[in-house]
């Protein structure tokens, strides 16, 4: 497996309603914990996930890659990045937290105390999550494995979990998007360089190398669970810290100018020629979307004030979730408009190349060069439509998880089954008031108080599904602008292949000519052949040592009697015998027709003679119905 390749595992690893999601035949009944009935924060975090979902077994966590996620040694500590939304709508920043190997009891610690009350929701975002912290945010806040699971493998997935009407839910979402990085190379940003040089890889997960506009297309991911509830809500945001498709087969050499498959970098011992190929390729850092980065867009987002006022009119935490999922519907448009431009220099590059094969002349080593780079443009197309075609699955899980955010909604946001009621003055000083009618007043205020969370409830939701379909819209636009690419790129490959076909048949027409040209002077030498034949043959005849024959000295004019004749006669019979569709077409006045008979060909010189002094029998028909005509003119 390369550094950064990913292999795709069966998507049951992100399905928390499968219940033997990875079970295995070989498990032991003594594999299975028994599950402990003590309180989360009693339990021992460094037993995660055994101590909270007994079906993990420790065979199922290496298996679904957590194992792997656990025991990862990390270059440097985990930071955490937190954004508070408050009472007022407004966003605060608490700070950042480096939690090392020295420190991991005080972030127990700190998840343990009991969060300020104005605080409606928090979000953390994690980079370089390291193993401990890990099971920490799985214990404190009763994670499923299954979250971790997903974005280990880069999974796309959505569902909702430990829902209590009312109450409180967990919901999941992961979701790969393509994101638009820079290349350091130079060779990149050149619009003339071919596309054998770039990555040839046909997997659609592999980057994808814009040459022209010194791009690559990658793939991104984000995963998010949110901790819904009545009081402070969470959002925690985990960084895998690398590209779930960023592989060294970016610069593996894969051009068909070179017979092994080496990759860059070398090993040790060996050398990279100045001819490899892959000195000319990009050798990008991974890049993904980072902790901080996306830390810092959510600030951003709550310094606008289109989303402050949202956040000031509600206070269900899904609209924070809406929020950061509009960072990768911006990475989707910059990496479509970066391919539009490509697709638009490789539409020109085919133009040019067949500007160049129209006006070229001969078949020669240009005419060679262009096939090759016809042949180099039409595999970098189909590349392209590979990862087309691939991207309109991810375009589709995109929207799935709008739709599902939109169809799940907050059970917080559902009114209290027994709100607690407003005391009043009157009613708690007066000691004549009956206790009925301080029922009736406590009841009044219940409903009162029910009546107003069902009318935020239904408000939240209606701005919720507003600012659903408006990313659905946006989705929707580059699903179409993904389809006119897919259409263009086609049109373009119709193009070079129409090309190709125009070449092939103007060298066919060449080869065409040159045989008619050596069929002619076949013709020329076979008809020469013809008249010296029976010349030949009488001189042959005349030259034997027969005494009938040579019985003194030759005599020309004897000879001449003999050759003449022979010579008549062979041209009689082969034109009588080659020439009948000849003489049928004569006979018809060039239309054709059956074939003529035996004696029609037999008769072939007095036929000409006669065409030739009296004319074709078209013409004369044509000229006896001339006459006709004018003699009934006449009489007329």
């Amino acid at each position: 497996m390369d550094g950064f390749r990913c292999v795709n595992p069966s998507r049951y690893l992100t399905s928390s309603s499968a219940q033997f999601h990875i079970a295995d035949s070989e498990i032991d009944d003594a594999d299975l914990s028994p599950i402990s009935p003590l309180r989360r924060r009693t339990l021992r975090w460094s037993d995660y996930p055994q101590n909270l979902f007994r079906n993990w077994t420790p065979k199922q966590v290496a298996q679904s890659g957590i194992e792997k996620a656990l025991s990862a040694r990390h270059e440097g500590p985990t930071t955490i990045y937190n954004v508070d939304v408050i009472d007022t709508g407004k966003f605060r920043r608490p700070g950042e937290e480096y939690i090392g190997d020295g420190n991991l009891g005080e972030l127990w610690e700190i998840m343990g105390l009991e969060r300020d009350k104005t605080i409606r929701t928090r979000a953390i975002f994690i980079d370089n999550m390291s193993g401990p912290v890990l099971q920490m945010f799985g214990t404190n806040y009763n994670i499923e494995p299954f979250f971790w699971s997903s974005a280990l493998n880069h999974l796309p997935t959505q569902y909702q979990e430990n829902l209590c009407p009312g109450e409180s839910d967990h919901i999941t979402i992961t979701l790969t998007f393509l994101k638009s990085i820079s290349s350091t190379s130079a060779s990149l940003a050149h619009p003339e360089s071919p596309p054998f040089q770039l990555n040839r890889n046909l997997d659609p997960h592999a980057p994808l190398s814009l040459y022209s506009t010194g791009r690559i297309l990658q793939l991104d991911e984000m995963a998010l669970h949110m901790v819904r509830c009545r009081g402070s809500s969470t959002m925690i945001s985990y960084h895998t810290h690398h590209s779930p498709n960023l592989s060294s087969s970016l610069t593996s050499s894969n051009s068909p100018h070179t017979s092994d498959s080496s990759s860059y970098p070398p090993k040790d011992g060996e050398e990279r020629h100045a001819s490899t190929p892959a000195n000319t390729l990009p050798k990008p850092e991974p890049s993904t979307t980072t902790a901080e980065e996306l830390h810092k867009l959510v600030r951003l987002a709550g310094q606008s004030v289109y989303w402050r006022k949202i956040f000031k009119c509600t206070r269900d935490p899904t609209f924070l979730l809406l929020t950061t999922l509009w960072h990768p519907l911006y990475s989707w448009d910059l990496a479509l408009a970066n391919l539009y431009a490509h697709v638009h220099a490789l539409e020109a590059l085919a133009i040019r190349i067949i500007t160049s094969a129209q006006t070229g002349a001969g078949v020669g080593e240009a005419e060679g060069n262009g096939r090759e780079r016809e042949g180099n443009l039409t595999g970098e197309l189909h590349i392209i439509r590979t990862h087309l075609l691939f991207y309109m699955g991810l375009l589709r899980d995109f929207q799935r998880t709008i739709e599902f955010i939109k169809d799940t909604p907050n059970p917080a946001m559902e009114p209290a089954e027994d709100p607690a009621p407003t005391p009043s003055l009157d009613t708690a000083f007066s000691p004549n008031v009956s206790i009925d009618s301080t029922k009736r007043a406590e009841d009044e205020q219940r409903a009162q108080a029910r009546a107003e969370q069902a009318k935020e409830r239904d408000a939240s939701r209606a701005l919720l599904v507003r600012e659903c379909d408006a990313l659905t819209k946006e989705i929707e636009r580059l699903e179409f602008s993904r389809g006119m690419l897919d259409s263009r790129v086609m049109n373009i490959m119709d193009l070079v292949f129409a090309t190709v076909n125009i070449a092939d048949s103007q060298h066919a027409q060449v080869l065409s000519e040159t045989a008619a040209r050596d069929s002619s002077a076949m013709k020329q030498i076979a008809y020469l052949t013809t008249i010296f034949l029976p010349a030949s043959f009488v001189a042959t005849v005349f030259g034997m040592n027969l005494k009938e024959l040579n019985d003194g000295i030759p005599d020309v004019a004897r000879y001449l009697e003999v050759a003449i004749p022979m010579t008549a006669v062979t041209v009689w019979i082969i034109v009588a015998l080659q020439g009948k569709w000849h003489l049928n077409n004569a006979a018809n006045g060039g239309k054709g027709g059956n074939v003529a008979s035996l004696w029609t060909q037999l008769w072939w010189p007095l036929t000409s003679v006669s065409n030739l002094i009296m004319g074709e029998p078209e013409e004369r028909r044509k000229r006896d119905w001339w006459r006709r005509s004018n003699r009934g003119a006449v009489k007329a």
